[in-house]
Order: C-alpha cells, then structure tokens, then sequence
C-alpha cells in the first residue's frame, strides 16, 4: 500500500476498527468507498461489503488488492485500479427491457440449470 498517498493518512485498519459491524445497523456501516481524483494514477477503493469483495477479487486482471483484514467476523480489503480501466458511469445500468419470449427463454434455462422449484 502506498503510505505516502494523502488518502491513506487514516490507515484503512483504523477505518475497519472504529466500524461496530456487532450494532443493529451494522449492515449500514459495511460499505464500499471509492477515491478517485484528477492528480492520482489510480482509483482506490475500500469495502467491506462481501459482494464486492469477491468480485473485485474476480477482476484480478484489473483490479490489484492492495491490504485486507479483518473486523470480528466480516473481512474487509483494499484494491487499486488505473482510472483509464475504471467506469464510473458503467456501474448504474438501466433496467433490462426484456420480450416475452426473452424472458421464457431465460426462465427455460433457470429450469434446467437449477431444477425445477415446485
């Protein structure tokens, strides 16, 4: 990790350890943070989340992890990115508007991949 950047002044381990993930609204506090600025190479991110986690982890080809820990039973790690590679934008698609048809075909292939519910 590179301690001289000025988004690391507070450490990541000390952001995870003043989170209380034991509190009622502890879903609220597992969250992802994104930094991103004009003078930094790099997009920085932070989360807690675990289904970030893994796909971030997934993306190794794009996204380099960077420190990770953890907070009593929830894991948290940190991951870099060059900006040119990350799309802020891309992260907020639009509904799918799917047809009929698309949408039984799809229903089909949930049938015969997980089984039938019934």
């Amino acid at each position: 990790m590179d301690t001289n950047h000025p988004e690391t002044r507070v450490s990541v381990e000390e952001n995870a350890q003043d989170l209380d993930v034991s509190a009622p609204d502890a879903a609220y506090e597992r969250e992802t943070t994104v930094n991103m600025s004009d003078g930094d190479p790099l997009v920085r991110i932070w989360t807690m989340q675990r289904t970030v986690l893994t796909k971030l982890r997934k993306k190794s080809e794009i996204f380099t992890e960077t420190g990770n820990g953890h907070h009593g039973t929830f894991e948290w790690a940190t991951f870099t990115c060059p900006r040119s590679r990350f799309n802020l934008g891309a992260a907020a698609r639009p509904p799918r508007q799917l047809t009929d048809e698309q949408r039984a075909e799809m229903a089909e292939r949930a049938r015969r991949r997980f089984g039938s519910q019934s």
